[in-house]
């Protein structure tokens, strides 16, 4: 996922309406920086419009740093050796990720209902 780069602080959901339902960003790692003229960094991503639960907040956010192709290698690295020290080091890193996407997503879900 890459960095998005803006001038004033994000809001950390952002809700618009589409064919009539609210479809929600979720901005995330948002963190000051002193990139350029910019004053804020932060990643994103979008929900499908009318989604909004707990479950599709985490999923959203696993996939948007771990897709597919990159959580199995990461998986299979590990399954295949488990005491290579760089195969257990990336998968602790995504358990820490996917640790932290599930405490993002409860207390947002809970926040913005």
């Amino acid at each position: 996922m890459v960095w998005i780069y803006t001038e004033q602080k994000p809001e950390e959901v952002v809700v618009k309406e589409v064919c009539g339902m609210k479809q929600r960003t979720v901005n995330y790692n948002i963190a000051p920086t002193d990139t350029g003229s910019y004053k804020w960094r932060h990643k994103s991503v979008t929900l499908e419009a009318g989604v909004w639960c707990y479950h599709s907040v985490v999923s959203a956010l696993i996939e948007a740093e771990y897709p597919h192709d990159r959580m199995d290698a990461v998986v299979n690295n590990w399954l295949v050796n488990s005491k290579d020290e760089d195969a257990r080091r990336e998968f602790d890193i995504m358990q820490m990720w996917r640790n932290e996407a599930k405490a993002i997503a409860r207390r947002l879900t809970e926040l913005y209902r």
